[in-house]
């Protein structure tokens, strides 16, 4: 079963002793959390659209595929998750022709600027879809293959009992944080901390506390 990734902001890891600091400085650290995780849930998406061709609707908060999922309260803690459900390459469709519009097949720009032509790749409607499938208007982009086997190149295919394989591309979470440990969180790690120590001091300064 696929899970979601989340990623967790909490001030005690940058405040020390926090419980025994003023209510006024207590409130500018909560303050601080939520808009840090704020800004680093808008940031996170425009990165993944660098990286994935994704319109801007697709990672908005009220679609729940990046979101921040708790804001911070008496506990300091704010998480923002990112849903691991695979992507149809449906989704990525351009067109349904080559650049010479004889060749069958579907052109995809999985990477923005990028496209490519896949031979033989035709959409299909499909039935039932589960829940750890992000699919638009129930569309998926299958391919067959002569030998049965999975397609070369192909992100995690699912073969069908029709006899093809419908093909997905990498999840919102996947493109944050991948299973070499690598990705875009792990490399926004340095400037979440900067960003919550700059709003903490703000949040400070505009309740006369320094």
């Amino acid at each position: 079963m696929l899970r979601d990734y989340v990623v967790v902001f909490n001030s005690r890891g940058v405040i020390e002793k926090y419980d025994n600091l003023p209510p006024a400085v207590q409130k500018a650290a909560q303050r601080a959390v939520n808009r840090a995780a704020d800004r680093t849930r808008t940031e996170s998406a425009r990165r993944v659209r660098r990286e994935l061709n994704f319109p801007a609707s697709y990672v908005a908060p009220s679609e729940g595929r990046l979101s921040v999922s708790k804001y911070a309260n008496e506990d300091l803690t704010a998480k923002i998750t990112a849903r691991n459900r695979g992507t149809s390459l449906a989704r990525f469709v351009a067109s349904r022709r080559s650049s010479k519009g004889s060749e069958p097949g579907v052109r995809v720009i999985v990477k923005p600027g990028v496209a490519r032509f896949m031979k033989g790749a035709f959409l299909v409607k499909l039935k039932g879809v589960g829940g750890n499938t992000d699919t638009q208007a129930n569309l998926g982009l299958a391919i067959r293959t002569r030998n049965g086997l999975p397609p070369d190149n192909a992100y995690a295919p699912v073969p069908t009992r029709a006899g093809f394989w419908l093909l997905y591309g990498p999840s919102v979470a996947q493109a944050l944080y991948n299973s070499r440990k690598s990705g875009i969180w792990p490399d926004q790690t340095p400037d979440i901390k900067a960003l919550f120590e700059t709003e903490f001091f703000r949040q400070l300064e505009l309740q006369d506390v320094l």
